[in-house]
């Protein structure tokens, strides 16, 4: 994944450019793994389960009870 894909949050969040370039590299890494086979896909599996409690934990900071991040 390239980083500049994701978001700018330094605005917001003092470390936001590290988190941003620490999650392109997770992403990445999955990516490669889960071309690889299997256990590479449980690994994207377990990544893509971590973003969607990470931003429903930061939804809920808004108050806004409308919306949540689920699987399509």
């Amino acid at each position: 994944m390239i980083v500049t894909a994701l978001p700018d949050i330094r605005t917001v969040y003092s470390d936001g450019d590290d988190l941003r370039w620490d999650a392109a590299q997770a992403v990445t890494a999955v990516e490669i793994a889960a071309s690889r086979g299997a256990g590479g896909v449980v690994s994207a599996a377990a990544l893509r389960d971590f973003f969607i409690a990470a931003a429903n934990a930061a939804h809920k900071a808004t108050g806004d009870t409308l919306k949540t991040v689920k699987l399509a």
